[in-house]
């Protein structure tokens, strides 16, 4: 991961904390990939895919998030079901966060909430 992937990720925990999710684990590996941070709230699980960007133009960061990226993300949360048992019976979402950063300071941050894959 490079600085600003870091940095953003740093940034995504706390706005996501600040929201009163509890994490439960940040760059969540398995053999199809990873999930950035990891969290629930009531008796649901978020996968969060975050995305840094410098621009201060907003961008699209869902488009950057393909079909692709959504499948690896299920199956990687499948794999989290199956060593953490006690999460199986929560719902599960995929959101993704989009910070923007200009030089190390934080610009903004917008959510996007249960990204889905749409058929065209």
């Amino acid at each position: 991961m490079n600085i600003m992937g870091k940095i953003a990720e740093d940034h995504a925990v706390i706005y996501v904390r600040r929201l009163g999710y509890r994490i439960l684990a940040r760059n969540f590996y398995t053999k199809y990939g990873e999930i950035d941070i990891l969290a629930y709230i009531d008796r649901e699980v978020v996968c969060f895919e975050v995305k840094a960007s410098t621009s201060t133009v907003y961008d699209s960061p869902g488009l950057r998030v393909n079909r692709l990226k959504i499948l690896k993300i299920q199956k990687c949360f499948e794999a989290f079901i199956s060593r953490f048992q006690q999460y199986e019976h929560y719902s599960c979402r995929i959101d993704v966060i989009a910070v923007y950063i200009k030089g190390n300071t934080l610009y903004d941050i917008q959510h996007f909430k249960n990204v889905q894959l749409f058929e065209l």
